[in-house]
């Protein structure tokens, strides 16, 4: 019953349902940002647009929602701070307290520079998208009510802003060659005949395509986790790798760092070690022994020894003697 009213909770705050109370405390990591109020509107000035923006105001519901082996903690995937990914949280029954254990703050220090600094260019992009994907809809309902509005405003912007980008790229282009001791005298002589507005929407359009943001543009936050059997620890994935977290410490230590995307399987019986699995196999490993296994045998096309049938999924057994896998 305890781990039933816990977990509601938890939907219900996630869900938005409880948004009116005061905020819970957490013990994070980072400081959040102060939560700016919200001007106070008269319901019959409230619109469709207003209420349902590109940027929802309804809040997420938890996810992951697993127990400690003894249901002293409570680890969930949550986002309740509007940002990107849901982060790993654990609830502790005995001291009442929450805590956030991982966030964008934390998991930089896992991963290459250059993944944050795409990371932090794709969010601007994507916040960029939704507040001009919100002033259109504004703009649309205010032209629909007979308001005097430029809908073409932002296609126009979009157009200026491309414009610019082709002419330094075309100087770019003229100081390599100039560099490079080329006939640059005649390229620069040679003018480029302005482009016409469809040529113009046409590049645009290959642009955005181009710019598209895709699932891994974006901080993901964990993905799936396991607790141990006896212990008060657990293993997390987070971009393809596992993560091992002591759950009185709050300490998180890699286990694994490959170009191979891993998903944690389970614990040991004994909690010893762990099982995982990639795209075709499933492994076993221990913690101090550092000993890997593969369990499963490969599962090969009859015609061609070299392709292989993809695992989707395993589950295991109780006494971790037998396994299905998909």
């Amino acid at each position: 019953m305890k781990k039933k009213t816990i977990a509601l909770c938890l939907c219900l705050l996630g869900g938005g349902m409880l948004s009116a109370q005061a905020p819970l405390a957490f013990a994070s990591t980072e400081k959040s940002e102060a939560i700016k109020p919200i001007k106070a509107m008269k319901a019959k000035d409230l619109t469709l647009e207003q209420l349902f923006r590109a940027k929802s105001y309804f809040g997420k519901t938890a996810s992951l929602l697993h127990f400690s082996h003894d249901a002293r903690y409570l680890a969930y995937a949550w986002n309740p701070y509007g940002e990107e990914g849901n982060d790993l949280y654990l609830y502790d029954s005995e001291a009442g307290k929450t805590t956030r254990i991982t966030s964008p703050a934390v998991m930089r220090n896992y991963d290459a520079p250059e993944d944050w600094d795409r990371f932090d260019k794709k969010l601007k992009q994507k916040e960029k998208e939704q507040a001009e994907r919100q002033a259109k809809a504004e703009a649309q309902a205010a032209y629909l009510r007979g308001e005097k509005v430029d809908l073409l405003q932002w296609e126009n912007a979009a157009i200026e802003e491309l414009k610019r980008e082709l002419a330094e790229k075309k100087t770019k282009e003229l100081a390599e060659k100039a560099e490079q001791k080329t006939d640059a005298n005649k390229t620069e002589k040679k003018q480029d005949k302005e482009k016409e507005l469809w040529e113009l929407r046409d590049e645009l359009k290959k642009k955005l395509a181009k710019e598209k943001l895709k699932a891994n543009d974006l901080y993901p936050g964990i993905e799936n986790l396991v607790w141990a059997k006896q212990g008060n620890e657990l293993i997390f994935q987070y971009r393809g790798d596992l993560f091992r977290l002591q759950a009185d410490t709050a300490q998180i230590e890699r286990l694994s760092k490959t170009d191979k995307v891993e998903r944690i399987v389970s614990y040991n019986a004994d909690d010893s070690g762990y099982l995982y699995m990639d795209d075709k196999r499933i492994y076993e490993t221990n913690f101090a022994k550092g000993q890997l296994r593969q369990l499963n045998p490969e599962f090969i096309y009859g015609d061609e020894v070299e392709k292989k049938y993809l695992l989707s999924s395993t589950i295991l057994s109780e006494d971790k003697q037998w396994m299905a896998i998909t």
